[in-house]
């Protein structure tokens, strides 16, 4: 995507969490306390994963977005969609607007893992990377009045 002479204002509160708490766990362990974080959840059971993209930073991912009208927190489910349909990450505000035959681009930040272990820490940092990127995309679309 290209540059912009001036950055979207973050809000400080939407700044990049840090990989620490970036934890994806086993798909068969539950979360274990009522409290939100998962600061009792046991180390042990964090899947181990490649290099892959692990740079601090919004990145950006094409695919199958299943939307529904529902949230998402068991991983054996999460699981059995991935496999079945190839779905790279899941949402609810677009399966309205899905039903309307409405022709649309949906653009999404990543907030958890749509498993039982679900916080709001990724949330709002989630929401300004889509952001970043929808504005990003626009600019990008010859003849619009934000093109260079």
């Amino acid at each position: 995507m290209p540059e912009h002479d001036e950055p979207l204002p973050r809000c400080r509160t939407a700044t990049y969490p840090g990989a620490q708490l970036d934890r994806l766990f086993r798909p068969t362990y539950k979360h274990v306390t009522s409290d939100q974080t998962c600061i009792d959840c046991s180390e042990t059971e964090t899947l181990k994963r490649g290099p892959g993209n692990r740079e601090a930073g919004p990145h950006v991912y094409y695919g199958t977005i299943a939307s529904g009208n529902m949230v998402i927190k068991d991983a054996g489910a999460r699981d059995l969609l991935v496999q079945k349909h190839g779905v790279l990450c899941f949402e609810m505000e677009a399966a309205g607007l899905m039903n309307t035959n409405f022709p649309c681009l949906v653009i999404r930040g990543v907030s958890d893992y749509a498993d039982s272990h679900k916080n709001d820490v990724w949330k709002k940092y989630a929401a300004a990377s889509a952001a970043e990127y929808a504005r990003s995309l626009i600019c990008a679309i010859p003849g619009n009045m934000y093109s260079k």
